[in-house]
């Protein structure tokens, strides 16, 4: 009973591994499991896989707090570039780099903590450009609207046509 508390203690030390010392405090809970006498088959295959998904658990928290400190580092270059992007006066030109770029800092504030100075001056160009984006929705739209009144223009004209008794080639 002892030995399963000694393990059942190390599994929830690992599930509760967070912050960036887990690389370092893996290999000696590793060692100590190891150290650990032999399971019975009763309860050892149970806590063999505990302890196992723990342990990638625990990588895996460890590998997304990395990446997210990452993505975070690269916050000031993407608002530096979005607010660069509200100055140029072709809209369409620089629409999918908006797009990829309002893609990137989502995923940044969903999976890191960003500055928040540097939020605020993201909301702002954002502002400009979704204004811009609207724009650019509402002219193609018209453009839209017009071309299809064009063409039921000149469908009615051909029905017109077709309908006469006289048709001239």
């Amino acid at each position: 009973a002892r030995e399963q508390a000694e393990r059942v203690r190390v599994c929830a030390e690992v599930e509760a591994l967070e912050g960036d010392y887990v690389p370092e405090r893996l290999p000696p809970l590793r060692a100590e499991w190891d150290a650990l006498p032999p399971m019975p088959e009763s309860w050892g295959g149970d806590l063999q896989q505990r302890f196992e998904t723990a342990i990638r658990a625990a990588e895996r928290r460890h590998e997304r707090r990395v990446a997210a400190r990452q993505l975070a580092e690269q916050a000031p270059d993407v608002v530096t570039q979005v607010e660069g992007l509200t100055g140029e006066q072709d809209y369409a030109s620089i629409r999918a780099q908006w797009f990829s770029l309002r893609k990137q800092w989502q995923q940044m504030i969903r999976d890191a903590e960003v500055d928040p100075v540097l939020v605020a001056r993201f909301d702002t160009a954002t502002q400009a450009l979704e204004s811009r984006e609207s724009e650019h929705r509402e002219t193609r739209l018209r453009s839209q609207q017009d071309n299809l009144q064009r063409l039921q223009a000149i469908v009615q004209e051909l029905e017109t046509r077709a309908a006469a008794e006289n048709l001239t080639l």
